[in-house]
């Protein structure tokens, strides 16, 4: 049965044609799924990717939370962290920490949502992170990490007169009202 057949049968009423033409459904939206994962693995861009899997919904959990096993590049794995946490799973957790301590190259996809998830524990290596880096060159990766570090933790004083002596004179304002918010 095609597709068409299959959603004809779904809808004709008759059990006896239904419960085999939901097999069929099932089977394809299986194959649908374990491509669809594939394609995170596969892809160069894979943002636009991890962003298509959220539409499956919680049917790519288990694909997803097994590509965390499975020998795939950091980057698969950041990405099927994040996807997972979107549906509610904590699986790729470990896998964002790792990444983070690392400063893997996607360090700051992983503090944030390290520190959407509420993991207390980033905040020292996302602390680290902001210390040693070089806010004149790139102020704004170190807005969204001073933006994390609030959901986790203080910036602690020292911190905030490193940044505010380091920051483009132009952004000195929109940092010292970033700083003054509370998010704790």
């Amino acid at each position: 049965m095609d597709l068409a057949e299959i959603i004809t049968v779904l809808r004709s009423g008759d059990p006896q044609l239904q419960i085999p033409a939901l097999v069929q459904a099932s089977e394809i939206a299986q194959t649908l799924t374990s491509e669809a994962v594939s394609a995170l693995f596969n892809s160069t861009a894979k943002v636009p990717v991890a962003e298509g899997l959220l539409r499956f919904g919680v049917i790519v959990r288990p694909l997803l939370e097994e590509l965390l096993t499975t020998p795939a590049d950091d980057e698969t794995k950041t990405y099927a962290a994040a996807v997972l946490f979107d549906l509610g799973s904590k699986a790729g957790l470990p896998h964002l920490e790792f990444v983070l301590e690392s400063g893997g190259k996607d360090f700051l996809i992983a503090a944030n949502y390290l520190a959407k998830a509420h993991v207390s524990e980033a905040a020292n290596a996302i602390e680290r992170i902001l210390r040693k880096w070089d806010v004149r060159a790139d102020p704004y990766t170190a807005n969204a990490l001073i933006d994390d570090l609030k959901q986790l933790s203080r910036v602690p004083d020292d911190l905030k007169q490193k940044l505010l002596q380091e920051y483009p004179v132009a952004m000195k304002p929109a940092l010292v009202k970033l700083l003054a918010q509370t998010a704790i």
